[in-house]
């Protein structure tokens, strides 16, 4: 039977490890800068969205070489910008959800604070990169909505590609290393 105090004392300890994990140090503002950065270029698409007709057909669909190869009404553009926020809402809840991570490996019970701390880390920097490339997509098709380029330019997305399973591979690697380090 555990007593009030103990209880209270655990209830506070485990919202203090929670804050601590959360936290934000000067690189996660960075991370939430480059997000907010991308979102804003998807928002942009809102500034430009009156001077459409609903007559009017704009590209909406680009081959792998960039060709423009789908048409559709202006409100396709919007479909965008939803989408964008939702991504960006819903990646701000992900990691606040930390202990529910689908981890590579069974977290050691002493140390899951910093197995936590990279999970939160991975889904600061996938947030980031996606809003970014979503950002990068919207001004490349706006771009080519207003006849400034005939196609969209597919180096952005190979470089997203390989950013994102970079990423990925990174913090992977760096769980295991420090699993290891615990075990031994």
């Amino acid at each position: 039977v555990t007593s009030i105090y103990e209880t209270v004392y655990r209830i506070k300890f485990t919202e203090m490890r929670t804050n601590n994990i959360l936290k934000r140090k000067c690189y996660d503002w960075v991370l939430e800068i480059v997000a907010l950065l991308g979102l804003s270029c998807i928002l942009s698409t809102l500034f430009f969205y009156g001077g459409f007709s609903n007559d009017e057909q704009i590209p909406i669909h680009f081959n792998s070489y960039g060709e423009v190869d789908g048409w559709g009404k202006p409100y396709y553009l919007l479909f965008f910008v939803v989408i964008g926020i939702i991504i960006y809402i819903a990646l701000g809840f992900t990691e606040k959800k930390y202990r529910h991570f689908n981890y590579p490996f069974k977290l050691p019970l002493g140390n899951v604070d910093i197995f936590y701390r990279l999970g939160v880390r991975l889904i600061r920097h996938l947030k980031a990169l996606v809003m970014l490339f979503l950002g990068y997509l919207n001004v490349s098709m706006l771009l080519v909505i207003f006849g400034k380029t005939q196609q969209l330019n597919m180096v952005g997305g190979i470089i997203f590609l390989l950013l994102v399973f970079g990423v990925l591979i990174f913090f992977t690697y760096k769980m295991f290393v420090v699993r290891n380090q615990f075990i031994s």
